[in-house]
């Protein structure tokens, strides 16, 4: 699940990611683009044995990916909801344990446009073959 605004820049990096992975056809691989995280989500998340979150972050190296274990902090406001909260509703209300996977990658500029910075195309570009292999795998 790609996640972030195309038109933030660099925030748009999920749906490039997404995008591209989608292209491949891979066989048992379902991707959706979205523009935030929502509870509502939830319900559609379950449905899946492994779910890999794809985002623009900032204050990272170059590319993150790790597994979500559930023991972070659950927060929200009416515009942020995050993977932990995803995971803590899917454990209350549907009595499942989500299998996530969070893959950031750092972007720089987060002003309204469309132009994402070539820097963080290249990061992109690794972050597909590091979820490539991991896919595979």
């Amino acid at each position: 699940m790609g996640i972030g605004n195309t038109i933030r820049c660099d925030d748009g990096i999920g749906a490039y990611i997404t995008e591209a992975i989608e292209a491949m056809h891979l066989q048992n691989v379902e991707c959706l683009t979205v523009h935030q995280l929502q509870t509502e989500l939830v319900e559609e998340l379950i449905k899946y044995n492994v779910v890999i979150l794809v985002d623009a972050a900032i204050q990272i190296p170059e590319i993150e990916f790790r597994p979500l274990n559930g023991t972070g902090s659950a927060l929200s406001s009416s515009h942020h909801i995050n993977a932990e909260m995803l995971y803590a509703v899917a454990e209350k209300m549907f009595d499942k344990k989500l299998n996530i996977y969070l893959c950031a990658v750092k972007g720089e500029n987060f002003e309204m446009g469309e132009t994402i910075a070539a820097a963080v195309y290249e990061r992109a570009d690794a972050a597909i073959s590091l979820l490539i292999d991991f896919i595979k795998e």
